[in-house]
């Protein structure tokens, strides 16, 4: 092993089980190509994490890493497939990147943290010199990593309140967690169907009867704008979920919470604004859960 295969492994945080065969420089391309060689041996199986043989390797596919100075960096390798006697042939995963990611766990943490500071997508795809849709599927998936490891055992309070999203009479409600200041779920529409799920989302975590739920309006107009044919059946079922809830509304809280919903008004506006309307809910959600969920997106499998 030469001294700059053996220079790139350390610098990847390799383990023992995959080596560097080859680096080579394209001064026309700016392109740094890191050539990765699984050393054999048993492998993990991705379903059920047993110990098994090596079926054989998948195609060779590609992955952007972190810039080597003003080289863009890409490493190269064929993924070994597992022979698991109870999954079949599955195909396990590397430790640089993760599952069907074009990029490395490294390079996903530095766009991360970019995405803040440019505002919007396009702004961060140009600085990263990516398309549109590799920076949003980023975001995506950090939201989807966010979610997966949130704890909500502390929830004490929180609120519904309804954003526009298009044009006209279009809506989404969104619940709020007030003591910690976080967007917990954005669903679509503002129905009593849209106020069951976001319940739901503080229902399925933690023991119900601990928590205390605050309304930014006061009990009798608690609850999304509807018609009015399923206007009072919505307030009867919110007043019956607050009451299961053990919760104590007074004017003041009431005040307190619908200063608090402004704030999170004004920083959705703002992101609404900078890029410039969205016309897809998911990338709305996704957008709103990645700035205002205090999630942890950072990827912690990073080991390099």
């Amino acid at each position: 092993m030469s001294k700059l295969t053996e220079h790139s492994r350390q610098l990847l945080s390799l383990d023992a089980s995959w080596e560097v065969s080859e680096v080579s420089l394209s001064l026309e391309e700016k392109r740094v190509e890191i050539t990765l060689v699984h050393r054999g041996g048993r492998v993990m199986c991705p379903e059920c994490d047993t110990r098994c043989s090596i079926a054989d390797h998948g195609p060779e596919r590609m992955w952007r890493h972190l810039d080597t100075m003003q080289f863009e960096t890409l490493l190269r390798a064929r993924t070994p497939r597992s022979k698991c006697k109870t999954c079949g042939v599955k195909t396990t995963t590397v430790p640089w990147a993760g599952k069907h990611s074009r990029f490395t766990l490294m390079f996903e943490a530095f766009a991360i943290e970019i995405l803040p500071a440019c505002g919007n997508v396009k702004s961060a795809a140009g600085l990263l010199d990516l398309d549109w849709d590799s920076v949003h599927s980023m975001m995506k998936r950090a939201v989807e990593r966010g979610l997966l490891c949130r704890d909500l055992e502390s929830l004490q309070y929180v609120g519904i309140d309804e954003k526009s999203f298009c044009r006209g009479h279009s809506y989404v409600s969104i619940l709020t967690d007030l003591t910690d200041h976080r967007v917990l779920e954005v669903v679509e529409d503002r129905t009593e169907e849209a106020t069951d799920k976001l319940w739901a989302c503080v229902l399925t975590t933690g023991s119900p009867t601990s928590k205390k739920v605050k309304s930014r309006r006061s009990p009798s107009t608690c609850g999304l704008p509807l018609p009015i044919r399923s206007k009072r059946m919505f307030r009867k079922q919110t007043l019956c979920m607050i009451d299961f809830l053990s919760a104590n509304i007074s004017m003041k809280e009431s005040t307190k919470c619908v200063a608090k919903s402004e704030g999170f008004n004004g920083r959705i506006q703002s992101i609404k604004s900078q890029a410039r309307g969205f016309r897809v809910f998911t990338n709305y959600r996704t957008r709103i859960l990645f700035n205002c969920g205090k999630l942890k997106v950072i990827p912690t499998e990073i080991s390099h």
